[in-house]
């Protein structure tokens, strides 16, 4: 079953709307992905993976996926505003209908970037009223912890410049992280993903080390022989099939 929703009504061109795609009644396990989609921050549709959650459906997940402002009618913070919008929407309308057991964020490319912010830069969520603590993980997949290049564009700055403000996941995570030691990491990075952001995903993920997430509680995954992204592709069967299998063995 996929429902439509509106989380934010003032919103144009559908931004403000989400999607959610539930599992039959009787499979439901009370987990909950809600998964960001990509395209750059300007470009993409929530509709985007929906072969890959029509499989974690069958699984008894129920997974939301919302649009987001995005350029040339964006400007930063207002995509990062939107989807922690759409996750306490999502939260409120999933617990009025089913009993909510674990919560997962998750994101590719610009919604791995998005996903990584609401984690770590905690003020989003706590505007809408969601603890982020509760937050049982995250799937940080192909995303760019410095400030995204788009970002970079919107300020006239040369998009392949290295930044880390405000704008960077990795801004966040200094002595003031608040480690959740129940929280779970699971990241993807393609063999021939854009230049630099392997190595900019290894250093996100060894700053978090560094200020106490445990090794254990990230799974780091490269995926050989693609480009950025390529292995979700919804027009191969055998690609998403195997993206969705990656997700199911880490939301289990």
């Amino acid at each position: 079953m996929i429902k439509e929703y509106v989380y934010d009504a003032a919103l144009e061109k559908d931004y403000g709307k989400m999607v959610i795609f539930y599992p039959e009644e009787k499979k439901r396990n009370g987990k909950v992905l809600i998964y960001i989609h990509g395209g750059g921050l300007e470009a993409g549709s929530m509709y985007d993976q929906d072969k890959t959650y029509e499989i974690l459906n069958e699984a008894g997940i129920t997974v939301s996926s919302p649009n987001y402002r995005i350029y040339p009618d964006a400007k930063f913070p207002e995509f990062l505003e939107d989807s922690a919008k759409a996750v306490a929407e999502t939260l409120k309308i999933l617990k009025s209908e089913m009993e909510v057991k674990e919560v997962f964020i998750g994101g590719i490319s610009a919604g791995s970037y998005i996903s990584m912010m609401l984690h770590f830069d905690k003020r989003y969520l706590e505007k809408e009223g969601v603890d982020e603590s509760l937050i049982k993980g995250y799937i940080f997949d192909a995303g760019q912890p410095t400030t995204h290049y788009n970002v970079l564009r919107e300020r006239g700055v040369d998009t392949r410049t290295i930044r880390v403000d405000e704008a960077a996941p990795v801004f966040f995570c200094d002595e003031t992280y608040k480690v959740n030691p129940e929280q779970r990491y699971k990241f993807f990075i393609a063999e021939h993903d854009f230049p630099g952001r392997k190595a900019q995903n290894e250093m996100l993920m060894k700053a978090m080390t560094n200020f106490g997430v445990k090794e254990s509680a990230i799974d780091y995954e490269e995926v050989p022989g693609y480009g950025h992204a390529g292995y979700t592709d919804s027009h191969d069967e055998k690609a998403y099939k195997w993206y969705a299998d990656r997700l199911l063995t880490f939301l289990k």
